[in-house]
């Protein structure tokens, strides 16, 4: 009589193999890992324009992209919040920011800020400072350009150690936050 243990063996483990492969082509699939390179962007904001004197050219906001990737400016949300002392009290996210510069070009849909009603959403007034700023135009903010809003006096009267702090969202995560103390 020929004995078949070591054929057993031998079958459990192809089984075993086979069962390992199937199930690794199986969830192979369902688990692709593709690690995205991090947003890096460093900006600042270059200055708060108030001058009380002036009609359009107030309380207006430019912040300026130094070094880093650059950025589509339509999945571009700024977050907004006005502190006096320590205690914000305006804030509010501009979403679907305008890309476009020039004279009407730079419309903001009814429902493009979110919050307290402090961005200045008048075509008379802003849309010299509004959006992108560069005259390419080409929709990015890259190294070098600059982007802006106007804060509307209506919203909000800034006064000299008011901070304005502007945190920059890009397709779902901050990749920047920078403030600035009105003087």
């Amino acid at each position: 009589m020929i004995s078949s243990r070591g054929s057993n063996h031998v079958i459990a483990c192809i089984l075993l193999l086979a069962l390992t492969v199937t199930t690794f082509l199986t969830f192979r699939g369902f688990y692709t890992l593709t690690i995205e390179k991090p947003t890096f962007v460093y900006v600042e904001i270059e200055d708060i324009t108030v001058d009380h004197s002036k009609r359009y050219n107030d309380q207006i906001v430019i912040i300026r992209h130094i070094i880093g990737d650059s950025l589509n400016v339509k999945d571009l949300r700024l977050h907004v919040v006005v502190y006096r002392g320590d205690y914000p009290i305006k804030s509010c996210i501009l979403q679907k920011f305008p890309w476009r510069h020039g004279v009407g070009i730079n419309n903001l849909p009814p429902n493009a800020v979110v919050g307290d009603d402090i961005i200045d959403n008048n075509p008379n007034h802003y849309s010299r400072y509004l959006g992108e700023l560069s005259y390419k135009s080409d929709g990015l903010f890259s190294p070098g350009e600059t982007i802006g809003f106007r804060i509307k006096k209506s919203g909000l009267t800034l006064e000299i150690g008011d901070k304005v702090e502007v945190s920059m969202e890009y397709r779902g995560s901050i990749v920047a936050k920078v403030s600035k103390v009105f003087e």
